[in-house]
């Protein structure tokens, strides 16, 4: 419960040992650690990459930290993103290494869809509406559901997944009742008095409440 600082850029490619023990001296407990997937859109993950990206969770126990994984195809407004089918991929490829190193890993943002994975403006038909060109909602919320699946068959089920928007939360649980592993990442936090659209209505508020009695909740602020 309080703040976390970064491990760095990415996690593969600009791993910074030094804010993660920076981290550990001011009584920080968490790092967040994006991992970006630009270069492997249309193709598998390397096993270089993935023996990399467990030798720097394994690094972040050995200080005492834990991180938060946040995977994503486009860390930019483009939102270019992979299909459904490739992020199924993925994660399947991500599975063993995520258990191996389970223990480091209390939260992932659901991450994989959209510009910084925050699952909008996706442009392999992931998200509809805002910057999403003209894939259909019917589309993208098919989608959604598959990603969603995967995160759920291959992280941990130790790890809360984050999902970033209470409207897809609703719709998928809509008493709130959502599996243990789900939780909840807000990109948005006190940024207006919507959250900059997080929350299109007061009832959503009410939804996430209830949703995190017992899910996670976290996020970061935006302008």
């Amino acid at each position: 419960r309080g703040f976390y600082s970064w491990v760095g850029s990415d996690l593969i490619s600009d791993f910074d040992i030094g804010s993660v023990r920076s981290a550990y001296s001011r009584g920080q407990r968490l790092v967040h650690a994006p991992v970006s997937l630009a270069a492997w859109r249309n193709g598998d993950i390397p096993a270089s990459v993935l023996n990399t990206l467990g030798t720097r969770l394994e690094a972040i126990r050995a200080e005492g930290m834990k991180a938060e994984l946040l995977v994503a195809y486009d860390f930019t407004a483009g939102g270019n993103d992979a299909t459904a089918a490739q992020i199924v991929r993925h994660l399947a490829q991500l599975k063993p290494v995520l258990a191996a190193h389970a223990e480091a890993i209390p939260y992932m943002r659901a991450g994989f869809i959209g510009a910084w994975g925050e699952w909008h403006s996706s442009k392999s038909g992931n998200s509809c509406g805002y910057h999403s060109g003209d894939t259909s909602c019917d589309t993208a919320y098919a989608n959604r559901l598959i990603v969603r699946d995967a995160l759920l068959a291959n992280v941990p089920a130790t790890t809360q997944v984050d999902f970033r928007y209470p409207g897809d939360l609703e719709l998928w649980y809509p008493d709130a009742k959502a599996p243990a592993q789900v939780g909840f990442h807000n990109d948005c936090f006190l940024a207006g008095p919507t959250d900059t659209g997080t929350y299109p209505t007061p009832e959503l508020r009410t939804y996430i409440q209830k949703l995190t009695i017992k899910g996670s909740s976290g996020g970061e602020t935006c302008q």
